[in-house]
């Protein structure tokens, strides 16, 4: 385990150089994938993630995350002269927008945000992330990939201009154009990415460089702080103890929101309903326990809110198309086979 301060004895130094240790924190190790790429382990309290990074051109990096955890850092430093873009292709990604709000991408979801700004209200709700980074350091680019940039008529300043607002942020909502330009590289071929990388990033800077930067309503997409913490303390509240049904305006009156906002910025922060989350959690409990515990398949049930244990093994099998017994039949045999080939 590799920690900032072996790096980075004077903490300030971060504002002037990037490296992904000091990005993404002090439960980071990291291992030499080859050539230009590395990998990163994050592992804190809230879960586990990884993160392959790869050197596209001088002062250009690529990250694929696959995060399954709450947030990669608390104290991420903001670092000077950086452009950041950011392509969501599954899960929700909450990022601060100024001071006073927060923003969330979700599927198909790009932005385009300064790095130089502290962020330590970046996080992903749902502990389920996966997609694309982008890091352009300005002033680290080579003679060579500026030459090449002017050939293709790329303007970096129009690109950092898209920032240049109170949020500091510029987003397209499931933008076709842009999908297109990073849904090859989910599925491109190991040994041809590190090519694919390099034609796309160019391709992406182009599409930024003639697109519009008006945005028609870009207030209705952020929320404030406030009610974000009203959300998340809601969320904490109802998933502490999953047996208990709570209705909309039992909530909205404990928390002191009114129905409409509850369920207005809920979906907002989680991406779906508040009873359509509450399922998916149920179920996923439900998984752990079928692989973790001995409990009967209606024990399981009534631990994870259901009072009908038919009802639960229907929901069950609907979401997971596999009985609950099924499930666990096949995860502990998968589970001892891996144990055997791993001593």
């Amino acid at each position: 385990m590799i920690h900032m301060a072996e790096i980075y004895p004077d903490k300030n130094i971060r504002n002037n150089s990037f490296d992904l240790i000091s990005l993404y924190g002090r439960n980071t190790g990291h291992s030499d994938n080859g050539g230009d790429c590395r990998i990163y382990e994050l592992n804190n309290e809230t879960g586990v993630g990884m993160v392959t990074v790869y050197n596209v051109f001088s002062g250009v990096k690529a990250a694929f995350n696959d995060i399954h955890m709450g947030y990669c850092n608390k104290e991420q430093q903001g670092i000077k002269n950086m452009i950041e873009i950011n392509h969501c292709m599954e899960g929700r990604y909450e990022c601060s927008a100024g001071e006073k709000h927060c923003f969330y991408m979700s599927h198909g979801d790009v932005a385009v945000k300064a790095a130089n700004l502290n962020l330590e209200n970046s996080c992903f709700p749902t502990s389920h992330y996966h997609g694309i980074s982008i890091f352009i350091e300005t002033d680290k680019l080579s003679d060579e990939l500026l030459s090449i940039i002017k050939m293709l008529s790329i303007d970096l300043d129009r690109i950092k201009a898209l920032t240049a607002n109170k949020n500091n942020l510029f987003f397209l909502r499931k933008n076709e154009a842009a999908s297109h330009i990073f849904s090859e590289l989910y599925t491109v071929k190991e040994n041809r990415r590190a090519g694919y990388l390099k034609l796309k990033i160019l391709e992406l800077f182009l599409f930024l460089t003639d697109i519009d930067i008006p945005q028609e309503k870009i207030e209705e997409d952020f929320l404030d702080m406030k009610s974000v913490l009203t959300v998340k303390s809601v969320h904490k509240f109802i998933v502490s103890d999953i047996k208990k049904h709570y209705t909309i305006d039992e909530l909205s009156e404990r928390f002191e929101i009114s129905p409409t906002a509850l369920k207005k910025n809920f979906a907002a922060v989680y991406g779906t309903s508040l009873y359509a989350y509450l399922k998916i959690y149920r179920l996923q409990e439900a998984q752990k326990m079928l692989l973790r515990t001995d409990l009967a398949v209606s024990e399981i049930a009534l631990e994870v809110g259901y009072e009908n244990p038919a009802k639960f093994s229907s929901a069950f099998k609907n979401e997971h198309q596999i009985t609950p017994a099924q499930f666990r039949k096949y995860a502990r045999a998968r589970v001892e086979n891996t144990e055997c080939l791993f001593g």
